[in-house]
């Protein structure tokens, strides 16, 4: 999301919604929408569109995985699966971690489509592709981290819950501004901009006794600055010392104990 404001009609904005309110387009549940033939038109067009904006940073990724790119090709970590808002936050995000990191980036539907109810029906599919790439080149297993921010936050929970139901496994999941909508009840690691508007601590509904209610492993991190500037210097060391931070306690078997961790320095 760019801006303070959705629409559902594509023409006609609404106000700006509450952290909760605001992902309402995204199910609670997994969902699969039957696409009619103009849907399923338009996102195919919306998937080339994807490929054709990823082509223009693509000479600067080691290798291109089916709708994915590969950065910092080391096998020293695990990989880092991340759905990004467009594919000039990856590029950033990558030069801040080690080489040894690597980290397979996508995008969320933002580069699909801007109508909100294509979203919505759009998601899972979108999910899907990521799935059959990632399964393609044997990026399925135990130690999986799977991240996104913003509009990829739901595209990296659909994700979680369906690698669990797909291999039994327990990826850790770290979002960035979103409130999550579904129940992935695996370890998850969830970031906010202390200043922003999509921050449930700066709404009239705390957080924190829903959050009590899960059954998973949690944690949460504050960076300091404010939606739409976190791959900018110097939140995008924060970011990027927080990933690390929650990979690094998720590989060695830690735990976030509903941890709060307000300021960071790895």
């Amino acid at each position: 999301m760019t801006s303070n404001t959705v629409s559902n009609s594509d023409s006609k904005p609404m106000p700006a919604l509450n952290p909760y309110e605001r992902w309402g387009y995204i199910p609670k549940l997994i969902r699969f929408f039957e696409l009619t033939d103009k849907e399923q038109g338009e996102f195919d067009v919306g998937i080339s569109k994807l490929l054709s904006d990823r082509s223009k940073i693509a000479k600067y990724a080691a290798q291109t995985c089916g709708e994915l790119l590969l950065f910092n090709p080391g096998n020293s970590n695990p990989p880092i699966f991340w759905c990004f808002n467009n594919w000039s936050e990856p590029l950033l995000l990558a030069r801040q971690l080690p080489e040894s990191q690597p980290l397979f980036a996508a995008v969320s539907a933002h580069q699909v489509t801007n109508k909100w109810h294509l979203k919505r029906r759009f998601h899972e599919h979108l999910v899907s592709r990521y799935l059959e790439t990632l399964e393609e080149h044997n990026l399925l297993h135990s130690s999986m981290v799977i991240g996104g921010n913003c509009q990829g936050g739901p595209i990296a929970e659909s994700l979680a819950i369906r690698v669990k139901e797909k291999k039994g496994h327990q990826p850790l999941l770290l979002t960035l501004d979103y409130v999550h909508r579904k129940q992935y009840d695996g370890p998850t690691f969830m970031m906010f901009g202390k200043y922003s508007s999509y921050n449930p601590f700066n709404s009239r509904i705390d957080p924190l006794p829903i959050w009590g209610k899960k059954t998973c492993d949690w944690g949460v991190g504050m960076l300091d600055e404010t939606h739409g500037r976190y791959f900018r210097e110097p939140a995008l060391f924060e970011l990027r010392d927080y990933i690390r931070f929650a990979a690094e306690r998720y590989w060695a078997k830690g735990a976030f104990s509903q941890e709060l961790v307000e300021c960071l320095s790895l």
